[in-house]
């Protein structure tokens, strides 16, 4: 079966199910169907795919401040979901790996940011999705990457191929018609 976009998506399960693409019942669980599908070959497969690097100039630390706050919605791929490793960019280029801990450590041990407790971060902890406490807190700023899995944005006419639908195609059908037989 060759990978599918939106719109064969579409007319396939239409066809499976046996109504009108064009119907309006079928159109307004479509969004939910999609959802359904994605959501659990994410889930169940962990693909290499939803893997991803923030970086740039809009990534550093700030001086005195042992937070790094990230948007959890990245323009044009997806959702972040967990944070899974940190690194500090020394010299744009070279990566040294933050280790993870706990908050309780960073705030016994870094709790202040005197300047005893301030240096190049070694530890980080994560409190959600994108909020991340390090320790020692930053004494200057430190670009930063964050490595870890995303939600890709869902199949729609606004985004009409995926991972999913190109690659795992049968994979989509199967799991969509899962959803509309319940």
């Amino acid at each position: 079966m060759p990978g599918l976009d939106y719109n064969s998506y579409v007319q396939q399960i239409a066809e499976m199910a046996v109504v009108q693409s064009s119907d309006p019942s079928f159109q307004s669980i479509l969004p939910a169907m999609i959802d359904y599908a994605e959501l659990r070959i994410n889930r169940d497969l962990d693909l290499i795919s939803t893997s991803t690097a923030l970086s740039g100039p809009t990534y550093t630390m700030t001086a005195g401040d042992r937070r790094l706050q990230f948007p959890m919605d990245i323009a044009g791929v997806g959702s972040f979901i967990v944070s899974e490793q940190v690194n500090l960019l020394i010299g744009g280029t070279d990566r040294v790996p933050l280790l993870p801990t706990t908050k309780e450590f960073l705030d016994a041990v870094y709790g202040s940011s005197a300047s005893a407790n301030r240096g190049a971060p070694k530890y980080y902890a994560p409190l959600n999705e994108t909020l991340i406490f390090v320790g020692p807190v930053p004494d200057q700023n430190y670009p930063y990457e964050v490595v870890g899995t995303i939600r890709p944005l869902p199949l729609s006419p606004a985004n009409p191929e995926t991972f999913i639908s190109k690659y795992l195609p049968d994979l989509m059908i199967m799991a969509s018609m899962v959803y509309i037989s319940a």
